[in-house]
């Protein structure tokens, strides 16, 4: 299997001119700061900031197909996943420690790197963890009552709060990994000189991906207990993440792009092949059930789709089979977020819920897909399990028109 090339161009954003920027901005912005056992307010920290690559625009989505079943709040929200993404880069924390989630320590202070929109979210939710449990250990690591593990190795850190989350290595960390890559060759800098920071209790597929593609095996990566320990590095860099909120820097293409191109189709798959993607066999803290999806999926099956559980393949295979997808459909959530791998000609059939968050619509938009999403008939949320029951008629109608966009 053929590997992503390191140093392969990038063709829709241009690198930042030399001319344009100083080697590094020194940045006073809105980084969130917990202030331990007090109050939780945005403070602004110095940090250095590298732009490699232009801010853009985000891609406007698509209008939804079939608008006339969907509640205008909802077309209101999938409408406004569209912004504007500041210069793509890297941070550089000189004789730092990191903390919980990829945070740092900073003068009794924990800071959440990154845009301002991602920063903040991390900020609530630590300041909420926090204020239940004194011994957490963001607060624990900000008081200096953690063990500290030395790195003799500048360091990239891979933190991100869902980090066991199969849909955040998707669409946050192996992009911002892969952008790392490319800036670190950009500058000049071998990123084999470089280890991985990651928490110890990374699961084990997750670094299985990271070795299928890009070749980083164990003994590239330093791991860190992050709720017993800080990480004390003379240079941690963090990369800059290519989804701010539910919108996506146009350099998620190129990501996409390469993978798809490196794992090209596997002839288990057929093009232009019609999936529902199964949930049945998804065990989630904060889970979902569909409360007739067999029925569903027996429409579906009718319509000439294959169910299909992507637990089951391995990466490689799920990248080929979304690839080779022409529609896809299924349940909200980590599943369908591999349609980042789908091209524009894909037609994505999201189903949907209130409580959702709409990155499936700004993944539909960087990628130019289609998009037809139904909301359920009923909708209950005992002990904060989600029980959702949709309209199978309807369904079936947006399948015919999915078949009839493809």
């Amino acid at each position: 299997m053929e590997r992503l090339k390191a140093g392969s161009a990038l063709h829709s954003v241009r690198p930042v001119p030399q001319a344009a920027h100083p080697e590094f901005m020194r940045q006073s912005s809105w980084n969130c700061i917990v202030m331990i056992g007090v109050e939780v307010k945005c403070f602004s920290s110095s940090f250095d900031f590298y732009p490699v690559y232009d801010g853009s625009a985000s891609r406007t989505p698509l209008e939804v197909e079939l608008r006339g079943q969907i509640p205008q709040w909802y077309l209101d929200r999938h409408r406004e996943q569209q912004a504007f993404i500041g210069p793509r880069g890297y941070y550089l924390y000189e004789n730092a420690k990191a903390g919980v989630f990829g945070t740092i320590i900073e003068d009794h202070r924990v800071i959440c790197p990154g845009d301002r929109q991602n920063a903040h979210l991390l900020r609530d939710r630590l300041s909420r963890e926090i204020n239940a449990d004194a011994q957490h250990p963001a607060a624990l690591g900000a008081q200096g009552k953690l063990k500290e593990k030395k790195s003799p190795y500048p360091v990239i850190l891979l933190g991100n709060a869902g980090y066991r989350v199969f849909g955040h290595w998707t669409i946050d960390i192996l992009p911002s990994l892969w952008l790392m890559n490319k800036c670190l060759l950009a500058k000049g800098l071998n990123p084999r000189s470089f280890k991985i920071a990651i928490a110890s209790d990374c699961p084990r597929w997750a670094l299985n991906m990271m070795e299928e593609i890009f070749d980083i095996t164990e003994d590239d990566c330093i791991f860190y207990d992050h709720y017993t320990e800080v990480l004390v590095a003379d240079q941690i860099y963090i990369p800059s993440p290519l989804r701010v909120g539910a919108v996506f820097h146009p350099l998620t293409n190129d990501f996409a792009d390469e993978l798809s191109a490196a794992y090209a189709l596997n002839p288990k798959w057929q093009n232009n092949k019609k999936i529902f993607i199964s949930r049945q066999n998804v065990k989630s803290a904060v889970g979902r059930t569909i409360l007739n999806e067999e029925k569903l999926a027996s429409i579906a099956k009718q319509k000439g789709f294959e169910v299909v559980d992507p637990a089951d393949m391995s990466w490689p295979e799920q990248i080929s089979l979304f690839c080779s997808s022409s529609i896809v459909v299924g349940g909200f959530g980590s599943g369908l977020h591999s349609t980042l791998f789908s091209s524009g000609r894909t037609v994505v059939v999201p189903l949907g819920f209130a409580r959702m968050n709409w990155i499936q619509s700004g993944i539909g938009a960087v990628r130019g897909q289609r998009m037809l999403y139904l909301f359920p008939v009923q909708e209950d949320y005992p002990d904060d399990h989600g029980m959702l029951l949709y309209d199978e008629g309807l369904f079936s109608l947006l399948l015919e028109q999915a078949i009839a966009l493809a």
